[in-house]
């Protein structure tokens, strides 16, 4: 929903949209779980909570970065670099939960890491 929200805006609207996007976030789950959410980060280890916030932080950036590319004709990459998300999830589940690659998980990878490096350039 972010992306086709930001597809929407001008570029003359700046990083406002992002704004209003992030801000939209926050209250829809600040509605929808109102005082569980409160109680619950009341509990949050501040180890946790340092990287829950950090996680907040380089999403908004992400989201920050993509909407400028796009406004710059680089859309291809950004759209190629955007749709890689899932690897971060999987590097950490290699590199911290020591989760074993398949045949066809590594020939995705490799796929994918040339995909990116051949519409990069």
């Amino acid at each position: 929903m972010q992306y086709l929200a930001l597809a929407r805006a001008t570029a003359a609207s700046g990083l406002w949209p992002v704004v209003v996007l992030l801000a939209m976030s926050v209250a829809l789950v600040r509605g929808q779980f109102g005082e569980q959410l409160g109680s619950f980060v009341r509990r949050m280890p501040e180890a946790s909570a340092a990287l829950a916030i950090t996680a907040g932080v380089t999403a908004a950036a992400a989201l920050a970065a993509y909407a400028v590319a796009t406004r710059h004709q680089l859309a291809a990459v950004a759209v190629v670099l955007s749709s890689l998300y899932p690897v971060i999830p999987f590097i950490l589940g290699v590199t911290v939960l020591r989760e074993r690659l398949t045949a066809k998980q590594t020939a995705g990878l490799l796929a994918a890491g040339s995909a990116t490096v051949l519409l990069a350039v």
